[in-house]
């Protein structure tokens, strides 16, 4: 069967945004204890946005909906990659939680906004929330409640290091009635 021209323009323009992002990843991990390494001024807006489109590229996505709140002023001095790769991670796994639910509406929504010297940035599923058993081990390195093939325990973990230690933020995790919110404060 034969594909569609615009269909594939879109498929391959996804891929080369993935490729330009890995690309990025690798510089980024080749920087990581670069001591020198100074943080930049950052466009929150501009960083979500960008997590919101590297993360569409999974068969996940076209059932996920994703929605924002921005409500932030000017713009942020961080490490712009090490902050991207905690939302891409939060998104992702969010997404995959809702592999184990039955919601008609699978939604994660964004919200950024800044209160007092913070900035806040609320990560919000509709997935059926994380067991209350589990909650307080959640960040804690090789954990996982995921199956052995599809988790190392590691993404939560390195995020929450990243943010503590790099970015001089931090990093929740909090029940809701349907879901589960992560809150980075930077």
């Amino acid at each position: 069967t034969a594909i569609e021209p615009e269909k594939l323009r879109k498929n391959i323009s996804q891929i080369n945004s993935n490729i330009y992002f890995l690309s990025d990843t690798i510089d980024d991990f080749k920087n990581f204890f670069n001591s020198e390494q100074e943080k930049a001024l950052c466009d929150l807006e501009s960083l979500i946005e960008k997590a919101i489109i590297l993360s569409k590229d999974d068969t996940l996505s076209k059932e996920v909906i994703i929605t924002t709140d921005l409500q932030v002023a000017g713009s942020i001095r961080t490490y712009q990659s090490e902050l991207l790769h905690i939302l891409l991670n939060i998104i992702q796994n969010a997404k995959e939680a809702f592999r184990d639910t039955t919601e008609d509406i699978k939604l994660i929504k964004i919200i950024a906004y800044n209160k007092e010297e913070n900035t806040y940035i609320d990560i919000v599923d509709n997935a059926g929330g994380i067991d209350e058993d589990n909650m307080p081990f959640i960040f804690n390195e090789y954990y996982t409640t995921k199956e052995e093939k599809s988790g190392s325990g590691l993404g939560l973990y390195l995020s929450k290091i990243i943010l503590e230690d790099r970015l001089e933020g931090s990093i929740e995790a909090i029940s809701l009635q349907d879901g589960t919110m992560f809150r980075i404060v930077l």
